[in-house]
């Protein structure tokens, strides 16, 4: 067991490595969403989840049924500089992750709030930002590149991404005392996220609170959260490598996007066995 913080805790317990085969449900099509980075299902319109794209594509968020459908795409009014990763709230908003960091060369990064648009209302006028959030490193020697968020009632929960084989850090932000571009908050550092030694590319949190699961190319982990804030690891779903960047639950079950757009279910059953 490692204490990190009066209120957080990493641990891991016996958790054996499961290895399955993943079922496809569906694919997006490359015209109208060439590249897939996050995603996370609505907390407010049953059946669809909102993706977004890495840089170098528009600044949009699409709205898309688990099949790959898409239902509806919204711009954004804001860069897309290094969109990495989505999440939600349970008060209607979105939370748009451009905290991708390649090579460690930007100072500041930021998560960008938008209020929750109505899929079946689609507007070509870019939706506003309620909110921002950036944040800065100390120095050059604490930056990091992040691909994966997710989110509490009063905390913004960040998953660094390595490529050396070694377990990730674990940082998070305020909600309630955002920093501004003027002055930017320090990322507090936390523990590590035990047992994950790939390259963490997502993350998602599911509606009741209790579990966060986080993605690689070749491997899931599930952990229960639990009051206090302590993530014990609960499963390790293993499968065949896929450039997957994005994860977010459905019920109890786990939808993994690729880059490409490949859509995969991972049941319930599958971790919980």
């Amino acid at each position: 067991m490692r204490i990190v913080l009066p209120f957080v805790c990493l641990f891991a317990v016996f958790a054996p490595a499961k290895e399955t085969r993943l079922t496809e449900i569906g694919s997006l099509s490359k015209r109208d969403i060439a590249e897939t980075s996050g995603m996370v299902q609505s907390r407010k319109h049953p059946g669809v989840f909102w993706i977004q794209s890495d840089s170098n594509n528009p600044a949009n968020i699409h709205a898309i049924r688990a099949n790959g459908k898409v239902v509806a795409t919204f711009p954004i009014a804001v860069p897309n500089v290094d969109w990495e990763e989505i999440s939600a709230d349970d008060d209607g908003r979105l939370y748009i992750s451009d905290t991708g960091n390649n090579g460690l060369k930007l100072p500041i990064r930021v998560i960008h709030r938008v209020k929750e648009p109505d899929p079946g209302s689609p507007s070509s006028t870019p939706l506003p930002v309620e909110k921002s959030y950036f944040y800065q490193f100390k120095s050059k020697d604490d930056r990091f590149d992040c691909e994966a968020i997710f989110l509490t009632k009063h905390h913004i929960y960040l998953i660094e991404k390595l490529r050396n084989d070694k377990e990730p850090r674990l940082y998070r932000l305020s909600l309630d005392e955002p920093g501004t571009l003027l002055k930017p908050a320090i990322p507090e550092r936390l523990g590590k996220l035990d047992e994950f030694t790939e390259p963490v590319t997502g993350a998602s949190r599911s509606f009741d609170g209790k579990r966060v699961a986080v993605v690689s190319t070749s491997a899931t982990r599930i952990y229960d959260w639990q009051d206090g804030g302590r993530l014990t690891l609960r499963a390790t779903v293993r499968y065949k490598e896929r450039h997957i960047e994005a994860i977010a639950w459905d019920g109890d079950d786990l939808i993994l996007a690729t880059e490409s757009g490949e859509l995969f279910r991972l049941a319930a059953t599958d971790w919980r066995n």
